[in-house]
C-alpha cells in the first residue's frame, strides 16, 4: 500500500508546491492542498478504526509508553533548540556588530543591554543588530538611545495611534492594507533624518530567463503617520508584461479602496484598468499613476508606480 501511496503523496505534494509559486495557479495549489489534507485526513481516521477494532489489543502499559516516549523526548528537546537558537543569535550578533556597527569597547555594554533588556525576544535581538549598524552609535547613550527606541517603537506596534486622515494612515494599518494579497511588509523603521519606511519584498511575476518582472509595496512617511503609499512594478521581460500588469491593477485597486474607500475605487477604476497615466486631487492629498521607460538596459522595458499620498508629505519624486 505504502509503495503506491508514497509517490502519489509526492507528487500532489510537489504539484501544489509549484503552483503556489505562480498567483495565476492559486486554484490548483488550492485543489493539491486539500486532496493532501484528505489524504492525511483518511490516513488518520483509518488509524484510529483499527485502535478501536483492536482496542483489547492495543491498550497496553507498553503501547502507552512506546507511543508517549517520542513525544516527551520532543518536546524536552524544544528547550534545547530554544537555548541554542538564542546562543546562535547573540553570537552573530555580537561578532558582527564591532565591524560595522560600534567600536569593540562598547561591545560588553551592548552585551549586557541585550541581555538585560531583549532577553530571548530574538526578533527584537536582530531589529537592534540592524539599528546599530544603521546609526552606528558612538558612545554607550547613544547606544542606549537606540534600544529605548525600537523598545519604545515596539510598544507603538502593539497599540498603534489613531492618524486623522489629514495626516496620513497609521503606518502599522498600512502594512496590512495588501495582506489579502499575501504582501507583507518588514518592520516601519526610520530610514535617514525625518522618514521612516517600510516595503514589501520584490514579488517575481513571470518566468524571464534571465530577470523576471517585478512588483513591490513601498510605505514612507514620518515616526508617527505614513503619508505616501506606492505600488510599483518593473517590467523587465515587455514580453509577459500582460500577466504583471494584470497584476498590478489589482493591487493598485485595492490599495485604493483600503486607504481611501471603496467609493474612491469605483471612481478610479477605469482610469487604473486602462493604465492611464493620471493625477487626481483627494482630500488632504492625491493619487497619481505614471509610467518611466528604462533608460538604456533591457530594451522595451519600463516601470508604472500607482501612489497615494496624503499628509506631510504633498509633491512626487
Amino acid at each position: 500500500m505504502e509503495l503506491v501511496a508514497l509517490p502519489f503523496v509526492t507528487a500532489i505534494a510537489l504539484m501544489g508546491m509549484i503552483a503556489s509559486q505562480k498567483p495565476e495557479h492559486a486554484h490548483v495549489a488550492t485543489l493539491m492542498g486539500g486532496i493532501s489534507a484528505l489524504i492525511g485526513l483518511s490516513y488518520i481516521g483509518f488509524s484510529l478504526w483499527k485502535t478501536y477494532q483492536l482496542w483489547s489489543e492495543t491498550a497496553t502499559l507498553a503501547n502507552a509508553i512506546e507511543l508517549a516516549t517520542p513525544i516527551l523526548l520532543s518536546l524536552g528537546f524544544i528547550p534545547f533548540l530554544y537555548a541554542w537558537r538564542a546562543y546562535v543569535a547573540y553570537s552573530d550578533m555580537f561578532a558582527t556588530i564591532p565591524i560595522f556597527g560600534i567600536d569593540k569597547s562598547l561591545v560588553p555594554y551592548a552585551r549586557w543591554l541585550a541581555i538585560s533588556r531583549i532577553g530571548v525576544d530574538l526578533e527584537l535581538l536582530e531589529r537592534w543588530r540592524k539599528a546599530i549598524q544603521a546609526v552606528q552609535p558612538r558612545n554607550k547613550a547613544e547606544l542606549k538611545h537606540s534600544l529605548d527606541g525600537l523598545l519604545s517603537l515596539k510598544k507603538r506596534e502593539a497599540t498603534p495611534p489613531v492618524v486623522q486622515p489629514q495626516d496620513g494612515w497609521s503606518p502599522y494599518l498600512a502594512m496590512q492594507f495588501l495582506a489579502d494579497y499575501g504582501v507583507e511588509t518588514g518592520h516601519y523603521h526610520h530610514s535617514f533624518d525625518d522618514e521612516w519606511f517600510a516595503s514589501s519584498s520584490m514579488r517575481e511575476i513571470g518566468s524571464g530567463i534571465n530577470l523576471s518582472n517585478n512588483l513591490a509595496y513601498y510605505i514612507e512617511g514620518t515616526q508617527h503617520a505614513a503619508t505616501s503609499l506606492k505600488v510599483k512594478l518593473n517590467v523587465n521581460n515587455p514580453d509577459e508584461a500582460g500577466t504583471a500588469e494584470d497584476i498590478f491593477i489589482g493591487h493598485a485597486m485595492h490599495l485604493l479602496e483600503r486607504a481611501m474607500s471603496l467609493n474612491a475605487a469605483e471612481r478610479l477604476k477605469m482610469r487604473i484598468a486602462t493604465l492611464e497615466t493620471f493625477e487626481a486631487e483627494i482630500p488632504y492629498g492625491h493619487i497619481l499613476l505614471s509610467r518611466e521607460d528604462f533608460v538604456g538596459g533591457i530594451k522595451g522595458g519600463y516601470s508604472r508606480r500607482f501612489e497615494i499620498r496624503r499628509g506631510a508629505l504633498q509633491t512626487s519624486d
